[in-house]
């Protein structure tokens, strides 16, 4: 399979980002060996933030990394999440927001949450260029991606290394002056914080990615088909496994669209649902 990771870094280097800041803290060494070992780098410079001795917080963490970033603004993009958002257009919208209003940031908003997880609601103004509010959790409602772009000068006037909330410490007091910009975004999202909603994006990935209709970049595809094959109606990598029925447990990292006949070999690229799995 492809990490998490990897696929937020193709994003940023399709759109390109030339230097990336990897926020760092539980298992930070780990982490970073991982990534260093198995993550695709070519072509961008990689800085490391670590909070493995002091966690900073949503703001405290980006306001500490500022410091490695060039330029007057900057993407962040939070980790847990498999997020398509056009790069580039959040980078023009916020252009005309910053412009025309000051914004100190602009958010990349998603129309409507999947599947049946509550999200705070963003609430936005009727040009849908600027946040008004926040909202109550809310079933499908419009929601934050994870996804920013933000101006140095809002966080500036903070200390370094000192534990700041985002929402409290510079979202509400940009709202209040009217400077909380937003992008309404159109595209693929997954939130991947926990083993069951990581679990389900596998299905819901595997399906948008080969939707013709779908808006995914083209690195993405390309990605996908280097560790798959297409054997109708499932995709299927190198290492292959057998599936055992009996047994109640599910590998990681699967996607399938069933059903699937017991002994059926398979890879573990795959996901099947109440069914388990074993290395031949």
């Amino acid at each position: 399979g492809v990490p998490t990771v990897q696929w937020t870094l193709d994003l940023l280097k399709i759109h390109g980002v030339k230097r990336v800041v990897f926020n760092l803290h539980h298992l930070a060494s780990e982490s970073r060996k991982f990534i260093e070992e198995h993550i695709d780098l070519e072509g961008v410079e990689v800085l490391w933030s670590d909070e493995s001795q002091k966690l900073l917080g949503s703001a405290g963490g980006i306001r500490t990394a500022m410091k490695y970033l060039k330029g007057d603004r900057f993407f962040v993009v939070n980790g847990d999440v498999l997020n398509g958002t056009n790069l580039s257009h959040l980078e023009r919208q916020h252009a005309m927001n910053h412009n025309e209003r000051g914004a100190h940031f602009t958010w990349s908003i998603f129309d409507k949450a999947p599947g049946h997880g509550a999200y705070t609601e963003i609430l936005l103004d009727s040009s849908n260029q600027q946040i008004t509010g926040l909202g109550e959790k809310k079933i499908q409602g419009r929601f934050f991606s994870g996804t920013s772009i933000v101006e140095k000068e809002a966080l500036m006037s903070f200390p370094e290394n000192e534990n700041l909330d985002f929402v409290q410490a510079v979202l509400k007091p940009a709202i209040e002056k009217q400077k909380a910009g937003a992008m309404l975004s159109q595209s693929f999202w997954a939130d991947m914080g926990s083993p069951e909603l990581w679990w389900r994006t596998h299905f819901d990935f595997s399906k948008w990615i080969q939707d013709p209709e779908s808006n995914c970049v083209e690195q993405w595809k390309r990605r996908f088909e280097s560790v798959s094959a297409r054997k109708n109606p499932q995709w299927v990598g190198e290492n292959w496994i057998y599936i055992d029925t009996a047994s109640k447990n599910i590998g990681p990292g699967l996607v399938a669209y069933g059903p699937i006949k017991e002994t059926t070999p398979h890879s573990n690229a795959l996901i099947f649902e109440d069914l388990t799995w074993s290395k031949v």
